[in-house]
């Protein structure tokens, strides 16, 4: 179930990707970009099931570092779209710090809200590559 989610999600980036390429936008390349790099770490950082008993410092790492760049990618070119999936990986670096401050809650409830809040932000980016408009100043 697992490596069908992976696919799914590997091939839905990728569309993304190809989206922002053909729409020349360039902002939505960037966010696609750090999606990718973001996914990667998390997949290289992350511990073991076996292993697995508080929150996922690693994780947390790579969460931090993509909230980081889509604050600036969103502080340079300023697009509705970048300013909700910036909300949403904040929501994600806050759902991290929940869960080291409140351990009571239920590891599946940590992982599933994280698997929510990981797909919104690549169908935001998908929804924004069909919709979002060409700024002839700030593309």
């Amino acid at each position: 179930m697992l490596k069908l989610l992976a696919a799914a999600y590997g091939g839905l980036l990728l569309a993304a990707g190809i989206l922002a390429l053909t729409r020349r936008l360039r902002w939505l390349v960037m966010a696609v970009l750090i999606v990718a790099v973001g996914w990667f770490l998390t997949i290289g950082l992350t511990v073991p099931l076996h292993f697995w008993n508080g929150p996922q410092w690693g994780i947390f790492t790579a969460d931090l570092l993509v909230l980081i760049a889509f604050a600036v990618l969103t502080a340079r070119y300023r697009t509705p779209w970048l300013f909700t999936v910036t909300g949403l990986q904040l929501a994600t670096v806050t759902l991290h710090i929940a869960y080291a401050l409140a351990p009571s809650l239920s590891g599946f409830a940590y992982a599933g809200a994280q698997q929510i809040l990981g797909w919104a932000v690549l169908w935001t980016l998908l929804v924004a590559g069909a919709f979002a408009k060409l700024s002839p100043t700030r593309n």
